[in-house]
């Protein structure tokens, strides 16, 4: 069985104002009652992903320096159950499942990140000559290259294949949609969000929101 998370990303948040957007926020999703107790965060990364980096071939280096950028992306996530007031923000009212899992809750991610599905090949529309690009994927091309130094910088470039300038990839429009951010809520196997609800948001955190899914 899939899991299915529609992901909230505020594009209008950047470093200097990171930590009051999400103050702000989470009291909110705390106050209508919305989210519910903290869930208990992921263990080590090293106890989940060190072997898969032996057997991918990496050196001892390498696995460092991923386990470091992991280590470092659990220090910008926390999760929620969902609260008891959480059917107020899901079309039709119907309350989300409750599970000591992200799966089923709701998770605040902080620091800069490409949020879309692994799973989806996407069209890229060039912000110089709006020029398309098909069959872009995260997964492996110059869009997951482009998504993997994201991390680091956040005006990290993708080239255009018509023209060959090279732009942000958050300057480029994509179908689905996919966005980039520095701070995102992910919704686990909730209900279609209703237009309130994001509004409601957009005013908590002090900017505009995009909305996108993954399914995993």
């Amino acid at each position: 069985m899939s899991d299915h998370y529609q992901i909230v990303t505020f594009v209008g948040v950047d470093e200097e104002d990171l930590a009051t957007a999400a103050k702000q926020t989470m009291q909110f999703l705390l106050d209508r009652k919305y989210r519910g107790e903290p869930i208990a965060s992921e263990p080590p990364p090293e106890e989940r992903l060190r072997a898969w980096f032996v057997a991918t071939g990496l050196d001892e280096a390498a696995i460092e320096e991923q386990l470091a950028k992991a280590r470092k992306r659990l220090t910008g996530r926390a999760a929620f159950v969902s609260g008891d007031n959480a059917g107020e923000a899901v079309e039709g009212g119907a309350p989300p499942s409750r599970s000591a899992t992200p799966a089923f809750g709701i998770e605040l991610r902080l620091g800069w990140e490409v949020h879309g599905d692994v799973n989806v090949e996407y069209v890229g529309t060039c912000p110089s000559c709006n020029a398309r690009t098909h069959e872009l994927r995260l997964w492996e091309g110059p869009l997951a290259k482009a998504a993997a130094r994201i991390e680091d910088d956040a005006d990290a470039e993708l080239s255009c294949p018509e023209c060959g300038t090279e732009h942000p990839l958050r300057s480029w429009s994509f179908a689905p949609p996919l966005w980039v951010s520095a701070m995102a809520l992910r919704f686990g196997n909730w209900g279609p969000l209703t237009n309130r609800f994001i509004e409601d948001l957009e005013r908590a955190s002090g900017s505009p929101v995009r909305l996108t899914s993954e399914t995993v």
